[in-house]
């Protein structure tokens, strides 16, 4: 059986929390699932999106949240961004400015072998945050793998003099990689603040924010990562530099509002 997915805009990514504040409503996800199907959209899943929701003990939200996922498919797609050999190197040139993230075939193939029995989508991709909730223990090892050397990693990187005063002074400049841009922006408070702390969770919500921004058109982070986001949209348009990220609302200041009538207006031009 084979599988094929499209990525199709306006692309949307969700973090954890605004997956659950839309699927705890019933009226939120008939929105949800209606905007994105009338825009033709994609709502981008990533193995982080579906693994955090294995740190709650609760399998309500697993519950809820698949009922969200029955409602939009088959408008989804399964992303692995992870980064790589040659991660972010380059220039600006050799970027696309909208990229297409790399298809996540280890679960293309699984879900496949699934629809190849049931031959139906929905009944293929049935449970899938539940079955991570079943076993959120093992998952729980490996999110806090991910996050700690991701910690580790913003910490060394932190104490070097030359480093933070490169970051302190970095603008987009249509030279460095969009890679390099977006992850400078969104980890510059933690770069300049060597006394900063950054836990597991930020760990996780980095690779949230950065994967929504890069790839993705309009998507729900949490307050402090809109802000974020914001900072870099502005800094790009400050600078002239012709890169295009995704525009980011969060829960505070009635975002989900925002949200939601950004995707049922949205327009290609958008």
């Amino acid at each position: 059986m084979l599988w094929r997915q499209t990525f199709e805009r306006p692309a949307i990514y969700l973090d954890i929390f605004a997956i659950r504040h839309i699927a705890k409503s019933l009226e939120l996800t008939q929105r949800f699932a209606e905007a994105i199907k009338s825009s033709q959209g994609t709502w981008m899943f990533t193995p982080i999106t579906v693994s955090e929701f294995a740190r709650f003990s609760d399998g309500t939200h697993s519950t809820e949240a698949d009922a969200l996922l029955r409602a939009v498919l088959p408008n989804i797609h399964l992303a692995l961004p992870e980064a790589g050999e040659g991660w972010g190197e380059g220039n600006f040139e050799d970027d696309a400015d909208r990229p297409i993230p790399a298809a996540d075939e280890p679960n293309m193939d699984f879900f496949a072998r699934k629809f190849a029995q049931t031959g139906d989508a929905v009944e293929a991709l049935q449970g899938v945050f539940l079955m991570l909730h079943e076993h959120r223990g093992q998952m729980g090892e490996v999110l806090n793998e991910v996050a700690d050397r991701f910690i580790q990693c913003v910490e060394t990187i932190r104490t070097n003099d030359t480093y933070r005063a490169n970051a302190k002074a970095s603008r987009p400049d249509g030279v460095r990689s969009r890679m390099k841009i977006i992850s400078g922006a969104l980890m510059r408070d933690w770069i300049l603040d060597v006394n900063s702390t950054i836990d597991k969770n930020d760990a996780l919500d980095f690779s949230h924010a950065f994967n929504a921004v890069n790839y993705c058109d309009l998507t729900m982070l949490d307050g402090a990562w809109e802000r974020r986001v914001n900072a870099l949209r502005k800094s790009i348009d400050d600078s002239g530099t012709p890169m295009t990220v995704a525009r980011c609302y969060s829960l505070r200041q009635d975002g989900m509002e925002q949200f939601l009538t950004a995707l049922e207006n949205w327009q290609p031009s958008s």
